[in-house]
């Protein structure tokens, strides 16, 4: 079963978390679409997204921001926020979409609906969609009471039971 993430683009693309050196206007869709499958953010490859960003695409490069998992989505006159909504209207009921956004409005709205929400925070977070990153992140809070020769000794037992072959 795969998943429909529907990405706020411009509220990813600004936030602190977001490489402040891929944030130059002409780009940021690119960028953002680069960013998301070189660095898993979606999950599996069978899962899609939908990037939306406000107004028109610069330099009329539409047809080339769209790939087979990405679809980069310029608003036109209407609103980002208008038409994440008009996404969420069309899946209310499906539970395999995800809305990544911080905006209240959408993320209300996305409630209201029972749409699943995922800060932009919690997207942006590269370790989240790596085993070995999930369990560095449990290692790295229990790490005051283990001295490093022992995380070390678990790192090394994780990679050789996760990263076989």
């Amino acid at each position: 079963m795969s998943l429909h993430y529907v990405i706020d683009g411009y509220n990813v693309v600004r936030h602190r978390s977001f490489p402040s050196k891929a944030r130059k206007f002409d780009t940021q869709a690119l960028t953002l679409s680069g960013y998301i499958l070189a660095n898993q953010l979606c999950g599996s490859s069978q899962n899609k997204a939908e990037i939306i960003f406000d107004g028109f695409p610069p330099r009329d490069n539409s047809n080339q921001l769209d790939n087979n998992q990405i679809r980069i989505i310029f608003s036109g006159r209407t609103s980002a926020d208008e038409s994440i909504k008009s996404i969420v209207e069309r899946h209310d009921s499906d539970k395999n979409i995800r809305i990544v956004s911080d905006d209240a409005e959408i993320v209300s709205f996305s409630r209201i609906h029972r749409v699943e929400i995922i800060s932009v925070e919690e997207f942006l977070k590269v370790e989240k969609v790596r085993s070995l990153g999930l369990i560095k992140k449990k290692i790295d809070s229990a790490s005051k009471d283990l001295n490093y020769t022992q995380i070390s000794r678990i790192n090394e037992e994780l990679k050789k039971k996760w990263l076989k072959g």
